[in-house]
């Protein structure tokens, strides 16, 4: 990859329409893209990534509730949970592809910020799955360009993953009322002042992108404060010795 960057290697492979699956690797981790016929259907990451089903409860196509009773279901008769979901009339088949594809981007988005490694392209090598769906390389990229754009704006708050993040201690000012969403809750809960910004990410179970973004909102709202920009550097005066947090049980995708 130091010699040929990965969105050169997706675009040679669009645009020559092959079939197959490119595998990354070194010391990010590794990495999966499969083409047919040029375009991606399918992609894959070793870093961390949200569940469909989380993913479809954060952006509002489906309830808590729903995804655990969809997810009682699948214990007891084994269906797939995405098929329960969508048998029950909980989502439509739009909300699940838009999801799946959200899955796609985040795989390749963390592919290609990597600038170390190797890759190796497996002609013909094909993968089953369940929603057919597929996402054009050009499309890939320039949704990978404008996260990198939105991580700039919010590296500027939250600098490294070390970084303490802590409730705020009055409301914002002016505000009367204050409505989060339910994803900026399930983040809400885990800031307590000792925790870092990659704990409360990893304890909520969400991938880095998504979690950063959650996390940056709320600072801007002034709901949270950051205490500490690190082990040695506190950004407060009150800023409280920290502790790690216990890691959260693996989460099973059930799509």
């Amino acid at each position: 990859l130091e010699d040929f960057g990965l969105s050169d290697i997706l675009r040679l492979l669009s645009f020559t329409k092959k079939t197959g699956r490119l595998e990354t690797y070194g010391g990010a981790g590794d990495g999966r893209v499969f083409f047919r016929d040029g375009e991606v259907y399918f992609a894959q990451s070793s870093l961390k990534k949200e569940p469909l089903g989380q993913k479809l409860v954060r952006s509002g196509a489906l309830s808590e509730p729903q995804l655990r009773k969809a997810l009682d279901l699948h214990a007891t008769t084994g269906e797939r949970v995405g098929e329960i979901l969508l048998q029950g009339g909980a989502i439509s088949e739009e909300q699940l592809s838009a999801a799946v594809r959200e899955q796609i981007e985040d795989a390749v988005f963390d592919l290609l910020r990597w600038e170390v490694g190797e890759f190796v392209f497996e002609p013909h090598e094909r993968f089953t799955v369940e929603i057919p769906i597929s996402v054009s390389v050009e499309n890939l990229i320039v949704e990978a360009s404008r996260r990198l754009d939105e991580l700039d704006v919010i590296r500027r708050r939250i600098p490294s993953p070390d970084v303490v993040l802590a409730v705020a201690p009055t409301p914002p000012e002016g505000a009367k009322q204050i409505n989060i969403t339910p994803a900026e809750w399930r983040l809400l809960v885990l800031v307590d002042g000792m925790r870092t910004v990659e704990e409360i990410v990893d304890v909520a179970g969400l991938d880095e992108f998504s979690g950063l973004r959650t996390l940056h909102g709320l600072l801007a709202s002034g709901l949270v404060d950051v205490t500490s920009l690190g082990p040695e550097e506190p950004a407060s005066p009150t800023a409280k010795p920290r502790t790690p947090a216990p890691r959260a049980p693996a989460e099973t995708d059930h799509f």
